[in-house]
């Protein structure tokens, strides 16, 4: 493939006003340092087959950092020389590309954006917003009505393949409110508005938070039954209204 380096990164941004965003809700990945993130993002194969595709990273409410540009099945350009960072985006033409980065690190936290780039405008297909830390919890914001998407990694070593897993909210300091179960296969579990899955191909636990509403705000736990293992601490704050503070973007 061919890369590109040596540019200084700044002169790869993407202008966000005027774009087209293809929806509100956000996808949400937990990961801790060291493993690699990967997602994939689909758009109109008719429409957009022979259109560069893009990954970059918010800077501010109005600017995107480009790490990865693509056109399909041609050239792969890869513009993150300047953060050391291993990013590839993969476009085979069949309607959805792939976004792969490798021994993340910290500072790889914040929201990115895949989409289509165009003569005219840039259609942002989905916006992620990535975590890459050892700290708990880890805090998260949302709109009200939007939803929420979680996806939590693990380790083989950390948990068995036949293990199931429980989405709680703590009710007081010491008691955890059971929400959902999550089967041991690949099946999607539903309680009301609250989806979950043990994605094991991926090593994901998937968990959706549909329509959420302002008193789903609280903490919220992933743990592991069976051996009572806490995976994830998160505190989700549901807002009415969106904003944009401090280099991330909520939905």
């Amino acid at each position: 493939c061919f890369r590109m380096g040596g540019f200084p990164a700044l002169l790869f941004l993407l202008t966000l006003p005027g774009s087209c965003m293809a929806g509100e809700d956000m996808q949400v990945f937990l990961h801790t340092e060291g493993e690699s993130f990967r997602a994939n993002c689909s758009h109109d194969v008719h429409k957009n087959l022979h259109e560069k595709k893009f990954w970059c990273k918010e800077l501010s409410e109005k600017s995107c950092l480009v790490l990865a540009l693509n056109s399909p099945l041609k050239e792969r350009i890869n513009l993150n020389h300047a953060l050391h960072r291993s990013v590839d985006l993969i476009d085979l033409g069949r309607g959805w590309f792939s976004v792969i980065m490798t021994a993340l690190r910290r500072e790889n936290s914040g929201t990115y954006q895949c989409g289509v780039r165009g003569d005219l405008k840039n259609i942002l297909l989905q916006r992620i917003q990535m975590v890459v830390s050892l700290e708990e919890p880890v805090r998260l914001f949302a709109k009200k009505r939007n939803s929420l998407s979680l996806h939590c990694s693990y380790s083989v070593s950390q948990i068995r393949k036949l293990q199931h897993f429980i989405w709680c909210k703590m009710v007081s300091r010491i008691r955890c409110q059971p929400i959902i179960r999550g089967n041991s296969d690949q099946s999607i579990v539903k309680v009301g508005r609250t989806e979950m899955m043990n994605d094991f191909s991926w090593k994901m636990i998937r968990v959706w938070l549909k329509k959420l509403r302002l008193n789903d705000s609280g903490e919220y736990h992933l743990e592991s039954q069976g051996r009572n293992k806490l995976l994830n601490r998160i505190v989700l704050e549901v807002l009415a209204t969106y904003y944009w503070l401090s280099g991330w973007a909520y939905t």
